[in-house]
């Protein structure tokens, strides 16, 4: 009897729903009715072969073999099939960590990339701005120097103009003197004329 792609669907559904702690409980439960289920076959051959090894010269009769091949058989196909629920569980679990884990990856992947983009991109930023700075200091300590030298030139001019303006103060005090003298010589000759011609008279 085949069943409905709707069915499968409506069965499997939940697990796609389901968080990945949910899905792990529902896995260890599966996996603990997996092991009733062979604990229970295994007690079902045993009494089968205890039986036969307790009557070896008896011959089961059919309806015996059929009923313990029945039993066998219901077992086996219980647990088959809680096999494949299993196995789906487990692969559908699986599949679901695997992909939550590549989305994972995938974001940290892609917020790593616009780090180091935008990382890049301050840094070239930076720098730019760091060669601006270094060259504006450049030119600072440029005109130190040009200020410095200019000062030192300033102050030796300023020195030189005072020593010349003493100078000039030292030749006007010796030529005050130098007008003195002359202007007395002038007077004494001009006294010793006047005595002459008052003499010759």
């Amino acid at each position: 009897m085949k069943r409905s792609k709707g069915c499968w669907r409506k069965k499997w559904l939940p697990f796609w729903s389901m968080t990945e702690r949910e899905t792990e409980g529902l896995w260890k439960k599966k996996i603990g009715d997996l092991k009733v289920v062979a604990y229970a076959k295994k007690l079902v051959i045993e009494s089968i072969q205890n039986h036969q090894t307790e009557e070896p010269k008896k011959d089961i009769s059919k309806e015996k073999q059929s009923k313990a091949f029945g039993i066998e058989k219901r077992a086996n196909l219980f647990l088959h099939h809680h096999r494949s629920w299993t196995f789906c569980s487990l692969s559908l679990s699986t599949s679901h960590r695997i992909s939550h884990s590549l989305l994972l990856l995938q974001l940290r992947d892609s917020i790593i990339k616009e780090w180091n983009t935008e990382l890049q991109e301050r840094t070239g930023k930076f720098r730019k701005q760091a060669n601006a700075i270094a060259e504006r200091d450049r030119r600072i300590l440029k005109n130190r120097d040009v200020l410095l030298r200019l000062e030192i030139e300033a102050a030796k001019v300023v020195e030189t103009q005072s020593n010349m303006e003493r100078q000039l103060e030292l030749i006007e005090t010796h030529q005050q003197e130098v007008d003195k003298a002359l202007q007395s010589m002038e007077e004494d000759e001009a006294a010793s004329t006047r005595e002459c011609m008052s003499s010759l008279n």
